[in-house]
């Protein structure tokens, strides 16, 4: 995420998974980036199956407050 902006990640479930949960984890040079604020933390449709699982991964948005990039992941945790 580029300094003083706002960035999202999704992870996504693998194929007949649901996301029953999840976060994000930011970080610069190995070390992580604290005083990055969700801006949101939800569950996620990441596929085109709105109709089997709708929700199948998980949505991270945060704003860096850094004046250097820093990295975004999502982490989902999915369920067969």
């Amino acid at each position: 995420m580029k300094p003083r902006e706002a960035g999202a990640a999704t992870a996504s479930c693998k194929r007949k998974e649901a996301g029953l949960g999840g976060g994000f984890q930011s970080w610069h040079m190995g070390a992580s980036a604290f005083q990055t604020p969700a801006l949101a933390t939800r569950p996620a449709d990441s596929r085109s199956d709105r109709d089997k699982i709708p929700d199948d991964g998980w949505l991270a948005r945060a704003f860096n407050t850094h004046d250097f990039n820093i990295n975004l992941i999502a982490i989902a945790v999915c369920k067969r």
